[in-house]
């Protein structure tokens, strides 16, 4: 089932970039002589996870007036994307990102975006009728990292949470885009401050919350304004607290290849899901109000551990079959809705 609106329900905010994954042996990534492009970005990677999932989703930022921004333009319309709010920056290049598979907590990334196009977010890029129409806006924190994005992003979360949407932030913590590890965490803790739900995976808990205890961590940013936090922990699951409860869910069993993308696919799993079950997504916005969560939380981990049965982002992000033949196997999806018995 796909939903029908006019305007998509979904909006995210962010980088699209272009992905470089070493394919030859290397000692170091330095050494890597041929490399494999691949779409990415988080907020990009969410947009296409959650259109996959049959939600139609909008994705606001800049490409650079080159080649690599032209595929990405193409290449996420081509996924069902809305892309009237992708901006072309002239004169400027699209970022790059090299992917160091062998790095020491495992994938590395090292960005090359100075002055590149998604770093010169403005005001005017914003388009106001997408936010003014929105159920949900979504953004991370790469684009937090300089001017004028910083201001723009966080700008656009607290107009779009002013106009009623649920504001959802995930960090998605690349200290190579930053000058400092305190200035990341005060941007992320201004942002956190602007959400609705943060989802953060279990090697960035001790930066943003100063605790490696998921259960701790999720609280704490509760008790910091957010309605949900929740704290991905790989093919162990997920750890979340809400208004009064905090609790851990499992993850599906898969036979995993690659865990690039999965906590974006998590994340498009939880917004498609929320998106699909309003009474949830209301009671979130709600200050106050009670929220049962865990058929949300076990579809976005569905669609987390399938992520990671593919390699690369983009490739491994699911569909809404798959999540489903997942939760209910084969038989059971025909006569599931995508949140075990709750529609949208």
């Amino acid at each position: 089932m796909t939903l029908a609106h006019r305007w998509p329900p979904l909006v995210c905010l962010g980088e699209a970039l272009i992905d470089l994954f070493p394919i030859d042996t290397y000692r170091c990534l330095g050494d890597g002589q041929v490399f494999r492009a691949a779409a990415g970005g988080a907020p990009a990677n969410v947009a296409v996870g959650v259109a996959r999932l049959g939600v139609p989703s909008a994705l606001i930022g800049k490409v650079g007036a080159d080649p690599f921004g032209a595929a990405l333009r193409e290449l996420l319309r081509t996924e069902g994307v809305d892309v009237r709010a992708l901006r072309e920056q002239s004169g400027t290049r699209t970022a790059l990102a090299f992917v160091d598979p062998e790095g020491p907590n495992g994938h590395r990334f090292f960005f090359y975006r100075h002055a590149t196009a998604d770093t010169l977010l403005g005001p005017a890029d914003i388009d106001l009728a997408l936010l003014a129409n929105a159920r949900i806006f979504h953004f991370g924190s790469v684009s937090l990292s300089v001017e004028p994005s910083r201001s723009t992003t966080l700008a656009a979360a607290r107009q779009a949470r002013d106009l009623g949407a649920l504001v959802s932030f995930d960090p998605n913590v690349r200290l190579d885009v930053w000058r400092s590890e305190a200035e990341a965490r005060d941007a992320i803790t201004q942002a956190v401050s602007l959400a609705h739900v943060v989802k953060l995976s279990s090697d960035e808990i001790d930066l943003v919350c100063g605790t490696s205890d998921p259960i701790l961590a999720a609280k704490s940013l509760v008790a910091a304004g957010p309605s949900l936090a929740v704290v991905t922990l790989g093919a162990a699951g997920c750890a979340f607290a809400s208004r009064g409860t905090s609790e851990s869910l499992p993850a599906p069993a898969v036979e995993e290849l690659d865990p690039t993308g999965a906590g974006d696919a998590f994340v498009a799993g939880l917004l498609a899901g929320l998106l699909r079950t309003p009474a949830a997504l209301d009671a979130l916005i709600r200050p106050g109000q009670a929220v049962y969560l865990e058929p949300v939380l076990r579809f976005a981990g569905a669609a987390g551990a399938l992520a990671t049965t593919q390699y690369g982002a983009i490739p491994g992000l699911p569909t809404l079959a798959q999540v489903e033949n997942l939760l209910y196997g084969p038989a059971g999806s025909s006569t599931h809705t995508a949140m075990g018995g709750l529609s949208a």
